[in-house]
């Protein structure tokens, strides 16, 4: 089977390549570069296309493609200052193209990573979101990722085409892009290593749901199934911690002091996102597998190398 994953270079998508070489695909990587670091350990494995989606042409891959994983995205969660206008002209207007390319070609199924942090929007505390609920993202990403769910909706009716929304919560884990701030837990994680202070917004009590990115190429890497056709998955733990509560486990865990500046509020940020998993684990019988604390442990150890190896 031939697959080809958008954002293949990028953290959750250098790991789901690495999970679908093991499995056997044979990986093709849009990105643009040529030899991006996190793919290092799989570069024989998988074919490279060097890939301007800001002057997306159509390309002959696209020809011997059954499946299609896109991950790549120009812009962040927790980004205020994009522009809006931008955000639409870029990501969602790439995918767009993306899907019309895939429908041309005859690729058999789309799975398109969406966000389950950011779609819903403000919800009830207490209660575990699940995919019906209807969506009212407050952040220009959430807003973004909406469009690009409701135009797969679009090109199934119209066209018969197959997707599934994977509709994640907040990831973390190794290669994280600490560099843009890429989670709460990855970048915490990293201004300890570097003995710099971590940062609170607001009060702390926003509850978020954690889930470790091994448990995400997981469950992504089940969603070829038939069974997964044009249906929409949370994919979370289904825990809730609030900041104060995180940052208390990662204490104890690391078992040292931490340097904490508490700073405004972000108004892209909801209060709660617990998300509910029934529905994938009904599916394909997936859950998180991985605990907090050893998928804290895991990216300590990970960030903890990249700067020691940096320094030699």
């Amino acid at each position: 089977m031939k697959t080809l994953v958008t954002g293949g270079s990028g953290f959750i998508g250098s790991h789901l390549v690495k999970k679908l070489c093991e499995q056997g695909h044979e990986v093709v990587v849009l990105s643009r570069h040529k030899n991006p670091p996190a793919l290092s350990d799989v570069k024989g494995k998988i074919e490279i296309i060097d890939f301007d989606f800001d002057n997306f042409t159509s390309h002959p891959i696209f020809k011997a493609i059954d499946i299609v994983y896109h991950l790549a995205w120009s812009s962040l969660p927790r980004n205020n200052t994009s522009n809006l206008i931008l955000d639409l002209n870029t990501s969602v207007v790439w995918s767009i193209k993306l899907i019309e390319e895939c429908i041309k070609n005859n690729v058999r199924k789309f799975i398109f990573a969406s966000s389950g942090g950011a779609i819903y929007g403000q919800t009830q505390r207490g209660t575990l979101i699940s995919e019906h609920l209807h969506p009212k993202p407050i952040s220009k990403y959430g807003i973004a990722k909406l469009f690009v769910e409701q135009y797969l909706h679009y090109f199934k009716h119209h066209h018969n085409f197959d997707f599934v929304i994977a509709r994640i919560s907040n990831a973390y884990g190794e290669r994280p892009k600490v560099n843009q701030s890429q989670g709460v837990i990855s970048a915490w994680l990293n201004n300890i290593i570097n003995d710099k202070p971590i940062q609170i917004y607001g009060d702390g009590l926003q509850v978020r749901d954690y889930v470790y990115v091994g448990d995400i190429v997981d469950s992504l890497s089940l969603m070829d199934q038939r069974i997964t056709d044009n249906e929409v998955y949370n994919i979370a733990s289904g825990q809730g911690l609030n900041l104060i509560q995180l940052l208390d486990i990662i204490k104890s865990q690391l078992n040292m002091d931490i340097k904490v500046d508490h700073i405004a509020y972000n108004s892209n940020d909801v209060s709660y996102n617990v998300l509910d998993t029934k529905k994938i684990e009904a599916h394909v019988n997936w859950h998180s597998q991985v605990s907090l604390r050893d998928g804290i442990d895991n990216t300590f150890k990970y960030l903890k190398a990249q700067k020691s190896n940096a320094l030699s």
